[in-house]
């Protein structure tokens, strides 16, 4: 399946409290792309984004391999955003089996917890918990998130190097920090409902993605409409490196209001009704 058609999954992002009070859709677009982006403006985005996908392995990787499984420890330590979104443990192990380069198919399992044993998954993008065996299918926008962040986060800099609308946006300052600042999206640069938009925070020094500013377009009318994430402690297993901290922040420079913490990580290169099972 080429991943160039089927990108858009993948942006549901983080769900997290961060809201915009107007109707419609959110609109990220920094002066610098709505001024219009010069070929220099993209060339030099493209650079940022590709090298921090090299770094990570490549691309490609997302069509090379089947699957992947990986195992995640998500802990929340903000109390409103507990009482607002926990639909678990506050520390839930997970262990996540996706299929690639799509997350329209996957297969969370809890480890841990009240609700050790269930399977929250999606089936051709469709959201499901199975409970002793019994498969009930929901759509509600929270579970659905609550699955495809985890399969989605863990390769960002694979995915976003799949994005053809780029822009650099300047560097930025944040706690004495430099960090070099792109704007990324598909197919345009104008808001729709089919792709969400991403200022992308990159370290310099690494060449690393560190933080990310994005629309939640996923949640349609909900109250969620953006969320922040905060990306660190990069790691390799096997071909490809990625990032065993994936935090939700209240804004791109704010606290933390949930952290995937990855155990693990490993691709399943099998048959993939063979694989899921």
């Amino acid at each position: 399946m080429p991943i160039t058609r089927t990108i858009q999954f993948f942006t549901a992002a983080l769900f997290t409290i961060t809201a915009t009070a107007c109707a419609g859709l959110p609109d990220l677009r920094p002066e610098q792309v709505l001024d219009g982006v010069t070929q220099a403006e993209s060339d030099r985005a493209r650079a940022l984004i590709d090298r921090a996908a090299e770094l990570s392995g490549g691309r490609e990787l997302l069509n090379q391999h089947d699957a992947f499984q990986a195992v995640f420890l998500d802990v929340w330590t903000n109390r409103f955003a507990k009482a607002l979104f926990l639909e678990y443990d506050p520390n839930q192990r997970i262990s996540v089996y996706s299929e690639n380069p799509d997350v329209s198919n996957v297969r969370m399992t809890l480890v841990n917890g009240d609700r050790a044993g269930e399977v929250w998954g999606l089936e051709d993008n469709k959201v499901f918990i199975e409970r002793d065996g019994a498969r009930e299918f929901t759509d509600d926008v929270g579970t659905m998130l609550y699955i495809k962040n985890p399969a989605a986060l863990v390769l960002i800099p694979l995915r976003l190097a799949w994005a053809d609308k780029v822009a650099y946006t300047g560097s930025i300052t944040h706690k004495g920090k430099n960090y070099e600042t792109v704007f990324a999206t598909w197919e345009t640069f104008e808001p729709n409902e089919t792709f969400d938009q991403w200022v992308l925070w990159f370290d310099p020094d690494t060449g690393y993605l560190a933080k990310a500013h994005l629309t939640v377009r996923e949640t349609g009318g909900g109250p969620v409409k953006e969320g922040a994430i905060d990306f660190a402690h990069y790691k390799r297993f096997g071909d490809v490196v990625v990032p065993t901290k994936i935090s939700a922040l209240f804004s791109i420079d704010g606290s933390s209001l949930r952290t995937y913490n990855l155990e693990s990580f490993e691709w399943i290169d099998a048959p993939r009704e063979q694989a899921s099972r």
